[in-house]
């Protein structure tokens, strides 16, 4: 994985998965923008973008997990910042690329083994970006994450509780409307009921 295909992903993103998004009453076109212009800048000063401890900042990948009915949404309590979260992480040497670490992390934290997209023509693609800061937690400093998060899919019901999470559990979207106040959480779930019935 190269930093190259990191600027190719997001070019595609803006060009496949944002129009898909245009009409939702909920999307907002310039901080999308905003986004793609400050992971676009990161991706070409930033050489060490992949790295863990790139303190100015890293790319890490993410995936909301639903079930292959589409009606409920797996969400981790996460053990060090207290709140429901997507799962995902930090990438890692061996993966080909971020759809592989973000289901990588998905599998470890969930316990989902067959975690995966859907058949549909942009689901290799990420369903959105985000960066946000984290704050100092043990030896790292506070930094950023330009996260990268896609969709995948299971048919498995049971979930695991990892050791970095406090519970592990399946919502339906209203539930995770409810319980969820984080805005890019919230921006993840608008998208994903958004494309509902589009996916094959």
């Amino acid at each position: 994985m190269d930093l190259t295909s990191l600027v190719h992903m997001c070019t595609d993103y803006e060009q496949q998965m944002l129009p898909l998004y245009a009409a939702a009453s909920w999307f907002q076109p310039e901080s999308e923008q905003a986004i793609l212009c400050r992971f676009a800048a990161f991706l070409t000063t930033q050489s060490e973008a992949l790295a863990r401890t790139a303190w100015a900042g890293h790319i890490t990948a993410s995936a909301l997990l639903v079930d292959t009915a589409q009606e409920r949404v797996a969400l981790t309590h996460h053990g060090k910042l207290g709140m429901w979260l997507q799962f995902g992480g930090h990438v890692e040497a061996e993966d080909a690329s971020l759809l592989e670490a973000a289901k990588r992390e998905t599998r470890e934290e969930s316990g989902c083994s067959d975690c995966d997209i859907l058949s549909a023509p942009y689901g290799h693609l990420p369903l959105d970006l985000d960066i946000h800061a984290l704050p100092p937690l043990g030896k790292e400093p506070a930094h950023f994450h330009f996260d990268v998060r896609f969709l995948l899919y299971t048919s498995q019901s049971d979930l695991m509780v990892s050791p970095e999470s406090n519970e592990v559990r399946w919502f339906s979207f209203s539930e995770a409307f409810e319980l969820v106040q984080e805005p890019s959480l919230r921006r993840l779930l608008q998208k994903t009921l958004w494309l509902k019935g589009r996916v094959v």
